[in-house]
């Protein structure tokens, strides 16, 4: 119980680092691609979400950022998917 605690934390600790690091440009390219403020705000924050609770898919070999910014294009793919259906 203590090592998943432990685990829990230092995950923590690393999306943290992460929302300083890349959270700016994440939002700027959500921003540009919807052109609103608060939709961009939610989709960030669904994506360090996604990224917190999925943190076992992420291959170190990559760069956080590509991983994140992957999650970031997904969530506004199913955002404008969800969209679509709703207006029909």
């Amino acid at each position: 119980m203590t090592k998943k605690i432990s685990d829990i934390s230092e995950k923590h600790r690393l999306i943290s680092d992460w929302v300083q690091q890349y959270g700016d440009q994440l939002y700027s390219w959500a921003y540009y691609r919807t052109s609103d403020e608060a939709l961009s705000t939610d989709l960030v924050q669904e994506t360090f979400l996604s990224a917190f609770q999925h943190y076992e898919r992420f291959r170190a070999s990559s760069s956080p950022k590509t991983w994140l910014f992957s999650i970031l294009k997904n969530n506004l793919r199913l955002f404008l998917r969800r969209l679509i259906l709703k207006s029909k």
